[in-house]
C-alpha cells in the first residue's frame, strides 16, 4: 500500500515538473517521443524561427506538427515571438509552411486552437463539469504573446447584466 502511494506521489510530482518546463523543451520531447534520436530544443527553435527543415529530423517535425496539442504549439509560438523578437504570425506561418512541406493536412493556426478549446468547453458544459459562465476564464500563459485592443464602439464598457456597480 505504501509503495502504491509513493508511486502516485512520484507520478503527480513528475507531471507537475513536466507542466512547468519551457515550451520548447516540452515540444522537442513531444516531437521525439517515438524516435531514438532526441530533437534538440535549439534546433527546433531555429527550425520554427526560419521555416527551414533540418536534415534528419523531418519525422520529428512532422510528429510535432501533426500530433502535438495546438495549445503547446501556441506556447512555443508565443515563446519564440518574445524570445526572438519575431512576430507570432511569422512563427505560425513557418509552422504552416513546414506542415505543407511534409504534406500534413491538419490546420495549424490560432483559430484551430480556439476551435479545439471550444469543442472541449462545449463537452464540459454538456456533461455538467463546467458552468457556461466559466467559459471565458483563462489560465496563466494562455494569452501570452497576444494583444487585444477593444473597439471604441465596444459595448463592453457598459455594466454587465446583474452586476453590482454601486460597490
Amino acid at each position: 500500500m505504501q509503495l502504491m502511494a509513493a508511486n502516485q506521489a512520484r507520478a503527480k510530482s513528475d507531471t507537475t515538473k513536466l507542466d512547468k518546463r519551457p515550451a520548447l523543451e516540452l515540444a522537442a520531447q513531444t516531437a521525439s517521443t517515438s524516435y531514438k534520436t532526441m530533437l534538440p530544443p535549439d534546433l527546433l527553435s531555429d527550425t520554427l524561427r526560419t521555416g527551414a527543415m533540418p536534415g534528419g529530423f523531418e519525422p520529428h517535425i512532422g510528429a510535432l506538427l501533426d500530433e502535438a496539442p495546438l495549445s503547446l504549439l501556441g506556447r512555443v509560438a508565443a515563446h519564440l515571438s518574445a524570445d526572438a523578437a519575431l512576430p507570432v504570425d511569422q512563427v505560425w506561418a513557418n509552422m504552416q509552411a513546414l506542415a505543407a512541406q511534409l504534406m500534413i493536412t491538419r490546420e495549424i493556426s490560432v483559430p484551430a486552437m480556439l476551435k479545439e478549446q471550444q469543442v472541449r468547453d462545449s463537452a464540459d458544459v454538456a456533461a455538467g463539469r463546467r458552468s457556461p459562465r466559466s467559459l471565458w476564464a483563462f489560465q496563466p500563459g494562455d494569452l501570452d504573446g497576444y494583444t487585444f485592443t477593444p473597439s471604441p464602439k465596444s459595448e463592453y464598457d457598459k455594466s454587465g447584466e446583474g452586476w453590482d456597480t454601486e460597490g
